[in-house]
């Protein structure tokens, strides 16, 4: 009978020290911000550097589609999105010479839909036969929502290494 009141005890005493060290953290956390809050204000991290940056990069997928509704099955080749993009740029606002902030989109309008689907499927084909952990599915997901949002996955050579690093790891 004692055991088990000595047992609860003990699990309320690392729910205790658990939250008592969220809070620490947390202080700290708080702390480290309002620092860099004296130099560098909190809104530029957390609003954009560019208050355009929509903008741009609605005219950037805006270009991505016209350039894949000119070069549906091939694309217009390995490294040409930026090679190209002037020409899709003439009647915007504004001018970015950037790659599209979309890996999916970026693969479609530099490699075309045929090879796009066909890597698609061995991709699937090959995680369907593979038993992956969750920590897997995780590091796939962060790559696919951060590659939604921007390029470097496909455009800087760390990130590309990294990209390897995981898939290695498979």
């Amino acid at each position: 009978m004692f055991q088990g009141m000595e047992f609860d005890s003990v699990e309320l005493e690392k729910k205790k020290n658990f939250y008592y060290s969220l809070g620490i953290v947390s202080l700290l956390l708080v702390f480290v911000l309002y620092l860099i809050n004296i130099n560098y204000p909190l809104a530029n991290f957390l609003g954009g550097w560019d208050e355009n940056g929509l903008l741009k990069r609605g005219e950037l997928n805006m270009a991505a589609i016209e350039m894949v509704n000119e070069r549906p099955m091939l694309g217009v080749g390995l490294n040409n999105f930026l090679v190209r993009l002037p020409e899709f740029q003439r009647e915007s606002q504004i001018f970015w010479l950037q790659p599209v902030h979309n890996i999916l989109l970026l693969m479609i309008v530099e490699m075309g839909w045929i090879i796009s689907l066909i890597f698609f499927f061995l991709v699937f084909k090959y995680l369907r036969n593979k038993k992956i952990r969750k920590w897997q599915w995780l590091v796939l997901g962060v790559i696919v929502a951060t590659g939604m949002m921007d390029h470097y996955w496909m455009t800087l050579a760390q990130n590309r290494w990294l990209l390897f690093l995981f898939l290695g790891l498979f």
